[in-house]
């Protein structure tokens, strides 16, 4: 969805996104090591042997670091789950745009 920061783990967006998102300049290249743990050098291509290393690395130094969504996003998502979600954004992006 539009302007859903924060939605997801950066660590499991696909390397080809990312470097396409540098490519259209949504994301700075330096940052893709650090926040995406993917490897992107300035010749625009994926380094697929870096982008496996550094996502290790972090899935190995970070599992879930004690994330808390609090209570209420617990809640949230015991109800509305992924295939719920989808369900639902099925359904309302096939209202007129009015009524969204």
């Amino acid at each position: 969805m539009p302007s859903a920061g924060g939605a997801g783990d950066l660590n499991l967006r696909a390397p080809e996104a990312v470097r396409s998102d540098v490519e259209l300049g949504f994301v700075r290249r330096e940052a893709t090591a650090g926040d995406y743990g993917v490897g992107v050098p300035h010749d625009a291509h994926v380094d697929e042997k870096a982008t496996k290393t550094l996502r290790f690395a972090r899935v190995r130094d970070n599992i879930r670091a004690g994330l808390d969504n609090g209570p209420e996003r617990n809640a949230w998502e015991a109800v509305f789950d992924d295939k719920t979600m989808e369900v639902l954004n099925k359904r309302i992006y096939g209202l007129p745009k009015y009524i969204r």
